[in-house]
């Protein structure tokens, strides 16, 4: 791995983000980058994804509409 072309292959990221261009254009950046990307657009979504499987790495929106992540 080098700065130019950072690896994340065999990495699972969970995104979480209630705006949909955000979260598109963050699966699509990860993904470029090797890693596997399950993309949640609300936060109860991204609960029950963790609950369902060992992910290495959560980035998540911190003021969402219906639930925030403080």
């Amino acid at each position: 791995m080098d700065n130019k072309n950072p690896s994340l292959s065999g990495i699972k990221v969970l995104v979480v983000d209630d705006n949909e261009d955000t979260l598109a254009l963050t699966k699509l950046m990860l993904g470029l980058c090797g890693a596997e990307v399950i993309a949640s657009p609300t936060a109860a979504d991204g609960l029950e994804r963790v609950q369902m499987q060992r992910l290495d790495i959560i980035i998540r929106d911190i003021s969402m509409a219906q639930m925030d992540a403080y």
